[in-house]
């Protein structure tokens, strides 16, 4: 099930999300569709590597920091960040629940050099309808010693 409505991508895809089949993600190399704030594309998986684990967890962030959106696994992109390639990806369920796993089980540590004072602490996430953050009080202020 897909949670995610973005009318962009929608437009863009020319179908809901959880709609999407093979032609329309092809037709994204067809069109040399730019990356966007809510669109990346990646032409392997991700690795297992802290490395790679990072950057995994890096793209979600910046996904969930913004207005959400999707990364597309098997899309190479050229060097104005537009689609150029659609090697695909050999995927497995088990790689799936990996990446799943990883996502959902990740958290991250943030240090700041701060006046002392007290500030707000704000975790951007999008509301999905399923766990919505904020208004389930996952949020809190910063005081800083």
């Amino acid at each position: 099930m897909v949670a995610l409505r973005s009318r962009r991508l929608e437009r863009l895809f020319g179908t809901r999300l959880e709609r999407l089949a093979h032609g329309q993600v092809a037709d994204l190399v067809t069109n040399a569709v730019e990356e966007g704030y809510d669109l990346d594309f990646k032409a392997t998986l991700y690795g297992k590597s802290d490395k790679e684990r990072r950057d995994l967890a890096g793209d979600v962030a910046a996904l969930a920091n913004t207005a959400g959106g999707v990364v597309v696994l098997g899309i190479a992109e050229d060097n104005q960040a537009r689609a150029a390639a659609a090697p695909g990806v050999a995927l497995s369920d088990a790689e799936v629940g990996r990446i799943f796993d990883f996502v959902a089980n990740t958290t991250c540590t943030a240090r700041f050099d701060l006046d002392p004072g007290t500030y707000a602490l704000i975790c951007n996430l999008v509301d999905d309808g399923f766990s919505p953050h904020y208004s389930q009080g996952m949020h809190t202020t910063l005081t800083v010693m």
